[in-house]
């Protein structure tokens, strides 16, 4: 599996932080935050999200349709947070957000918004309008966090492997990281548990600690 380990991605949380001052910078950079922060599929299950998934109560994300199929994914303060910061940047600064449309804009149901939605830009087919009403190619914005973090480089799919393997680092239970990767089968979640090797590490300390109090 191809993951950043828990103080790489501290830097890579540090660095989106950074970038996302420069307004620009700001969308592409929150939704790779909220990528990481749910442990999500970047472009087909965050980039995508409509307000009216987030279900606030519950704490979850609604999907009517996603790779594994639709459902509830559980969702962490931290996420809930981001979402929070980006509404009310949406409501206090108005137009003056990255974040904001007005509702007869078909962006505004987007929580990642993309600037490009109705203009030209250049296609294998030659120059078409743009026809995504959420960011989709974020490349050069993911490069930048990467070198800015000054971590190894690994393609945008590793945020999701980075959040399951620090999850079982820190003790989550496989079927609540289960749940939180939307996995159909356990046996899936499980390479994780194999894939940390700070896990090991923690859990021999422990393992000495509790045979020390025997001795």
């Amino acid at each position: 599996l191809d993951f950043y380990s828990s103080a790489d991605m501290m830097k890579i949380i540090a660095a989106i932080y950074k970038l996302a001052k420069v307004l620009k910078n700001r969308v592409a950079a929150y939704g790779i935050l909220a990528a990481l922060l749910c442990g999500g599929r970047a472009r087909s299950e965050v980039f995508n999200l409509t307000w009216d998934q987030i279900i606030w109560d519950r704490k979850v994300i609604h999907y009517t349709k996603t790779k594994t199929g639709g459902g509830d994914r559980p969702i962490t303060d931290s996420m809930l947070a981001l979402l929070a910061k980006i509404k009310k940047e949406r409501i206090e600064k108005g137009s003056a957000s990255p974040f904001y449309y007005p509702p007869s804009d078909p962006r505004s149901a987007y929580i990642f918004p993309n600037y490009m939605y109705g203009e030209n830009k250049m296609t294998l087919r030659g120059v078409r309008k743009c026809k995504l009403k959420h960011i989709y190619e974020i490349k050069l914005m993911w490069k930048k966090i990467k070198i800015e973090a000054g971590v190894k480089n690994r393609d945008l799919k590793s945020l999701r492997h980075t959040f399951a393997t620090y999850c079982v680092t820190i003790g989550v239970p496989l079927r609540m990281i289960q749940k939180y990767l939307m996995h159909r089968s356990i046996k899936t979640t499980e390479i994780y548990a194999a894939a940390s090797e700070e896990l090991i590490v923690e859990e021999n300390k422990r393992v000495s600690a509790g045979f020390s109090k025997l001795m």
